[in-house]
């Protein structure tokens, strides 16, 4: 336990709280974007990585919606991230952290560049080889400014290939 706030002043009547207490548990705190907001709920999982460079996972224990307070203004919408392993916290204590929402995850994925994909009139995407061949891609996850894809035509576009980017 540790002392919040003392509530009882030195020759006053005991009666009532003389303290608030907070609990020891170290957690993160994480403000959220309104897309994140859209995807991210109470029992979600995270990763977390630590000032020392070690990697834990944690979950989403409370979020908070965005709401205005005077005289602060506009808070944007906050998660909690509850870290099981407390331990792994001793050594850093009250140091910053990385905190990554996985929503999909896809290993040995082949990824360009978001402005790499040109859509066609007709629909579908394709990326531009610097030699200037055009390969028709199926786009699938996209994150920040990359985008999986997959050739339509098996092998047209394969690890090291350079595209354009516009």
């Amino acid at each position: 336990m540790r002392v919040d706030e003392v509530l009882a002043e030195l020759g006053s009547p005991a009666s009532g709280a003389v303290l608030t207490w907070t609990d020891t548990t170290l957690f993160a705190r994480i403000e959220l974007t309104d897309a994140q907001r859209a995807v991210v709920g109470t029992g979600t999982a995270v990763i977390v990585a630590l000032i020392n460079g070690e990697v834990v996972g944690g979950v989403v224990g409370q979020v908070t919606e965005t709401q205005f307070s005077e005289p602060e203004g506009w808070l944007p919408a906050a998660a909690r991230i509850d870290i099981a392993d407390q331990d792994a916290l001793a050594d850093i204590g009250l140091g910053s952290v990385a905190v990554e929402l996985v929503q999909n995850k896809i290993d040995e994925a082949l990824v360009v560049p978001v402005t790499a994909l040109f859509a066609l009139a007709e629909g579908g995407f394709v990326v531009e080889l610097v030699n200037g061949t055009m390969v028709g891609v199926e786009v699938g996850l996209v994150a920040d400014t990359l985008a999986e894809v997959t050739p339509l035509v098996p092998g047209a576009l394969k690890e090291g290939d350079e595209v354009l980017v516009k």
